[in-house]
């Protein structure tokens, strides 16, 4: 999604029930979302050309509140730390780390076709800096497109879609618990200041820190905003191409028989610079230290199927049946890293030997896939639906025994507006009840080679050797009993239009039940004494939530201490580990997103939201392992201060026992205006006097408001792997955007 400019997108749709996405295998496990870029139109030979561009500027829009100054040394010392005292400083470190960042896009399209052929030709180009560490967070991309479509014949139909990208991403690191910059942002107390204006105001222990250590003296302590801008950096240099070719025959009426061959490719250069830094002897680099990690990755596939439509009176139907064969080949070309002593240190020089100290071995991972697949597709006169898929997917990331999986899928439908006691004077024009049921297959956490044990005689790019005999160890345990992981939907849902279709609602309630959930990391259930990790593995059948949150849950605060009160779970007496449970889910009890489309004359109006009910957020960003760290403001609103008082957080000296109980966990839902935007578009006789087809110009506000009660930075909290999902660890934020667009059609 990453490679497709906005302005190339003609259609976007998204298929969430396991029915419609049964079809598209494992690709759908998750859902399908379908993106159709535009194609050229007859224009009787006219070539047409378009241009648009988006200029605007973005920031952080949060109510998040962190202690202040006065606050952080009154919450110390009420635990008992009386060294911290008011120096005079005053740092808000979530207005010194986030700061506006401009954003800017350029479209340039052409396009025309004839009877027999059409064409879309465009070029692309979006550079966005962070809204922490600017350039050090950036986005860039540039990306060219052309999309053919040919009418050979009466009964032949060619085509060819082609897209090239280039992009350049600078990271910063984020979500982590204990380096990550906004985490860092959240937890440095607020007695800090961004920089010192002269050597004598730095504080004696960061002077002996850069004099033990052999680290440069930074004109600035190690903080948040150093992390983010001069410390750590992090580069992704990526080109991916994409093309595809189809050919469609029309055999006879109703009958259509299509082949398509798609082939994509890229490579991604990943480097990572980390300068010398000392804090702590846990958080500490006294050393110039790079990675690199360069990797290739190609996939090819071929789709053939056939497609038959016959009506007979009412009754209409629709047959599709196909085979595919696809094939994945990810290699990694590097995988090193090194470091440099200070005094020798002359630059990032990837190709010395500085930082060849390591070079990591990666055993390669087969991932080829056979399908074939069917669908049957009735209705009668448009009222009643039906329609069943089978899928065979086929996949050599599995063991030998159980390569193939089989998931069926069937829905059905009713459109109560069709029917004859629907009155054709209703304000409802269509009414849709649905239901569905299916079967998805997933290899997505599966690395391949399951069923294989891997031996190496290197390590490190060293060979092993024990006393003087050549030696070997494994790297990877087979495990040739894991199967396909099955994800079981039923879906229930309601359409309808009303005034004239201008009001749209659809409304969906859904269950989902995955079995045999592939793992991916084998050392879950491999004794630590055993010198090698295990394979992937299935879990078994997930009842609770997929990862859930675990911990314990909580009765109030105790009035006479101030201690978290541990609620007692398991029924014996006492509080211990047994006691932990299920204190929250990070999955929604609802999902909800609308759009309102207004026109007056030469303006139009429009507004999207979307939203989450029902979601918990677990709060990890602040840092109970570091006494002098600040905390999120309602630590200190809502503490115990003293004998006899109702709180709701426990007393300062006394917060470390609320870190994985219930007290973390929060109410996750909101609601965001996803984008406001007012457009003008010129009238006709005023275009054609400048020689125009179209001009249209807007202002919009994006990602502008959310409403939600989460005391984090962003409820939107996404995730870097399975097991992160809803866990708040110093996630970047998603940033809001103030924009002007115009875009003009000659």
């Amino acid at each position: 999604l990453a490679t497709i400019a906005p302005g190339d997108i003609s259609n976007i749709e998204i298929l969430k029930d396991a029915a419609s996405a049964a079809i598209y295998g494992t690709e759908g496990a998750n859902g399908v979302v379908i993106i159709t870029t535009k194609a050229g139109r007859s224009s009787n030979g006219e070539i047409k050309v378009g241009f648009s561009t988006q200029l605007g500027t973005q920031f952080v829009n949060t109510d998040m509140e962190l202690m202040n100054a006065s606050q952080f040394v009154e919450y110390m010392n009420e635990a008992g730390i009386t060294s911290v005292v008011d120096n005079g400083v005053d740092t808000n470190w979530i207005d010194e780390i986030f700061e506006s960042a401009p954003i800017t896009r350029y479209d340039l399209n052409v396009s025309g076709g004839d009877e027999k052929l059409s064409y879309y030709g465009s070029f692309g180009h979006l550079k966005q800096d962070g809204i922490a560490g600017k350039e050090n967070s950036s986005f860039k991309r540039n990306t060219f497109r052309i999309n053919l479509k040919s009418q050979i014949t009466d009964f032949i139909e060619v085509g060819y879609n082609a897209t090239y990208s280039l992009s350049d991403r600078l990271g910063i690191q984020e979500n982590s618990d204990t380096r990550g910059a906004i985490q860092n942002a959240l937890a440095l107390d607020p007695l800090t200041p961004v920089t010192y204006a002269n050597e004598s105001d730095i504080p004696q222990t960061v002077l002996d820190n850069a004099t033990n250590n052999g680290v440069p003296l930074l004109r600035e302590t190690v903080n948040p905003v150093a992390l983010a801008n001069v410390m750590n950096r992090t580069l992704y240099d990526e080109n991916q191409s994409i093309f595809s070719a189809y050919l469609k025959l029309r055999v006879i009426e109703g009958l259509h028989i299509t082949t398509r061959y798609g082939r994509e490719s890229g490579k991604i250069n990943e480097k990572n610079t980390i300068n010398p830094y000392y804090v702590t002897s846990e958080a500490a680099n006294t050393t110039y230290t790079g990675s690199q990690n360069y990797r290739k990755s190609r996939r090819w596939l071929w789709e053939n199927f056939a497609t038959y439509d016959k009506t007979i009176d009412n009754h209409n139907f629709a047959i599709l049946a196909g085979y595919s064969a696809e094939d994945t080949e990810r290699s990694t070309i590097i995988n090193r890293s090194g470091s440099v002593a200070v005094d020798d240190f002359t630059g990032f020089d990837f190709d010395s030997g500085d930082f060849d100290g390591q070079i990591n071995q990666v055993d390669p991972t087969p991932d080829n896939m056979v399908s074939i697949y069917g669908r049957l597709s009735y209705d009668y006169a448009g009222k009643y639906l039906f329609e069943g898929s089978l899928r065979s997917d086929t996949s050599d990331k599995f063991p030998s025994a159980n390569k193939t999986g089989t998931f069926p899928a069937v829905s059905v439908g009713w459109v109560l507006s069709k029917e004859n006691f629907w009155s054709e004077n209703s304000k409802i024009n269509v009414l849709k009840l649905r239901g569905s049921w299916g079967q998805n297959g997933s290899k997505s956490n599966l690395n391949g080679n399951s069923d294989v044990t891997y031996i190496t005689s290197f390590s490190n790019g060293q060979g092993l050797s024990y006393e003087g005999n050549t030696g070997s160890q494994i790297t990877g345990y087979s495990n040739p009993n894991l199967v396909w992981e099955t994800s079981e939907q039923l879906d229930l849902g309601l359409d309808l239009r009303a005034l004239n279709s201008r009001l749209r609602f659809s409304m969906d309630y859904y269950t989902k039940t995955t079995r045999d959930a592939i793992v991916s990391d084998g050392s879950l259930i491999t004794p630590g004494s055993a010198g090698f990790v295990s394979n992937e593995f299935n879990a078994g059948t997930i009842g609770l939530p997929s990862w859930y949150f675990y911990g314990y849950k909580t009765d109030g605060i105790d009035p006479a201490t101030g201690e978290v009160i541990l609620a007692d779970t398991d029924g014996v007496s006492g509080i211990s580990i047994a006691d932990k449970t299920m204190i929250g889910s990070p999955h929604p009890d609802v999902l909800f997103g609308g759009n309102i489309a207004l026109g007056y004359k030469a303006f139009d109006f429009n507004l999207q939201f979307q939203g989450t009910i029902g979601n918990d957020i677990m709060s990890t960003y602040y840092q109970p392992s570091r006494p002098i760290t600040n905390k999120p403001l309602h630590f200190y609103t809502n503490r115990w201060q003293q004998a006899g008082d109702n709180a709701s957080f426990p007393g300062a000296g006394n917060e470390i026992a609320a870190y994985d109980t219930d007290l973390v966990v929060e109410d996750g839902s909101y609601m965001r205006i996803k984008q406001i935007q007012l457009g003008y578009t010129l009238p006709q006789n005023l275009a054609e006097k400048l020689k125009l087809n179209n001009l249209r110009l807007y202002v919009s506000l994006d990602d502008y408001f959310t409403f939600t009660k989460y005391r984090g930075l962003d409820p939107e909290v996404g995730n870097f792997s399975f097991n992160s999902v809803g866990v708040d660890r110093g996630f970047y934020p998603t940033a809001a955007k103030a924009l002007f667009g115009l875009s003009v059609e000659f």
